[in-house]
Formats: C-alpha cells, sequence, structure tokens
C-alpha cells in the first residue's frame, strides 16, 4: 500500500499559508490556481497584470505561492465594486 499523496492531491490543497509554509509553484500549479491557461498567464505577465515568477535556472522558473495568492486577493469582483 502507498501512503504517499498524489501529485493532483497536492495541486488541489491551495490554502491561505504563512512565511513557514512558503513554498514554489510551478507553471501547472499556478494554472489550477487562477484558472487561467498558460497562454493568458503569460500574456498577462507581458502587460504586466500578472507576476513574473523567479529564475531558479536557465530552464526553471517558479512561482512563490504568496505572490500568486497576493495576485488573486487583489482582483475585484462585480459584487465587490457595488
Amino acid at each position: 500500500m502507498n501512503n504517499s499523496t498524489t501529485e493532483t492531491d497536492a495541486q488541489s490543497n491551495f490554502t491561505p499559508i504563512n512565511a513557514a509554509e512558503e513554498r514554489l509553484l510551478r507553471c501547472r500549479d499556478v494554472v489550477n490556481m487562477v484558472g487561467m491557461s498558460r497562454a493568458v498567464i503569460y500574456v498577462r505577465m507581458l502587460e504586466g497584470t500578472f507576476p513574473r515568477p523567479l529564475k531558479i535556472t536557465a530552464r526553471c522558473a517558479r512561482w512563490k505561492l504568496s505572490t500568486v495568492q497576493g495576485w488573486i486577493s487583489t482582483l475585484t469582483t462585480d459584487a465587490d465594486a457595488k
């Protein structure tokens, strides 16, 4: 019996964090969190309306969980605007 958590389980478990729980997210994790496609995320980064990832190596970029959660918290809905 394998007791390890599957990748899908880990991706669906996004909750607010404190500094001790900070982690780095892959693009697919960010896609799952924000509900936008990879292409839309990159277009918004070019427009300056979505945070850019940290460049870890020449071929590896990751977003800080707190940065993505901060971006989500800045969004307003029509109900919030009223």
